[in-house]
């Protein structure tokens, strides 16, 4: 047996001694940082839910009495050119897609244009003028105001002296569409409007209404579903009924109006925007 005598403080100084000794490895090695985690590679995941709804602009009306068609800025609902086999031409243009100019042309002769003015996003001024050989001869002007839902409720039309002409007033129902208007003139003329299910023809062509109120074809109606039924409750004759054949995307593919004394069928072609 082999006995190790050891005071205190020796103790003391060797535990010192083992302790320095130590220190140069410990202040030695490198801690390696753990690797950058690696991100893992994104997955996309296919939209689910039905497709997107198809749109669909009409660009050619035929008939064996009349022909339209219609040309469009690209990729939009802006119709730039309305274009009569009769020889009317109407061209359009826009700025900051809004309304600014309609030209009127007979056999490519320009024999009337509008000029449109905007307020806070809205076209609330007409000034039509009809051109006689190098003169530019004023028609007066439209004013225009839009109810809160931003649809159009008043259209009041004034001669070059200043005086009211008529006034109309346009009231609609609860989906949007044109139900009745009102239209004073020498007498008040009180008219209504019935609608279909369907996709309107127009519906996804811009500031439609206001065009039609230049451009007046009985074939050519805006709103978001077809017009059925135009009566004036004065005037039994001025009724015009319309019914429609509708192709595989709900839209018109053929519409006949009815008058008193009459009937048109138009085919109608269609372009989808995109």
């Amino acid at each position: 047996m082999i006995v190790i005598n050891a005071t205190k403080s020796s103790i003391k100084i060797l535990a010192f001694s083992l302790l320095l000794s130590m220190m140069p490895s410990i202040g030695c090695k490198k801690f390696k940082a753990p690797p950058p985690e690696i991100p893992k590679e994104e997955i996309i995941k296919p939209e689910t839910g039905e497709p997107k709804e198809k749109l669909f602009l009409p660009v050619k009306f035929e008939s064996p009495a009349l022909t339209l068609e219609i040309e469009y800025t690209a990729h939009t609902g802006f119709i730039n050119i309305l274009k009569f086999s009769n020889g009317q031409q109407y061209e359009i243009t826009y700025v900051d897609a809004l309304l600014k100019k309609l030209r009127q042309f007979n056999s490519g002769k320009e024999i009337y244009f509008a000029d449109y003015l905007a307020a806070s996003g809205k076209i609330t001024r007409v000034s039509p003028f009809e051109i006689n050989g190098q003169r530019d001869d004023s028609k007066g002007k439209y004013l225009l105001t839009y109810d809160a839902g931003g649809q159009l409720s008043t259209s009041k039309w004034y001669n070059v002296a200043n005086s009211l002409v008529e006034e109309k007033e346009f009231y609609y129902g609860p989906t949007g569409l044109l139900t009745t208007s009102t239209a004073k003139k020498i007498n008040t003329v009180n008219a209504s409007y019935t609608y279909d299910t369907k996709k309107g023809i127009f519906s996804n062509v811009k500031s439609f209404q206001l065009l039609s109120m230049e451009v007046r074809y009985a074939f050519l109606n805006y709103g978001a579903c077809n017009l059925t039924k135009y009566t004036e409750a004065t005037d039994e004759k001025a009724t015009l009924g319309y019914t429609y054949i509708y192709n595989t995307d709900n839209y018109p593919g053929e519409i006949t109006i009815k008058t008193a004394s009459a009937t048109q069928t138009f085919k109608i072609s269609y372009i989808e925007l995109k």
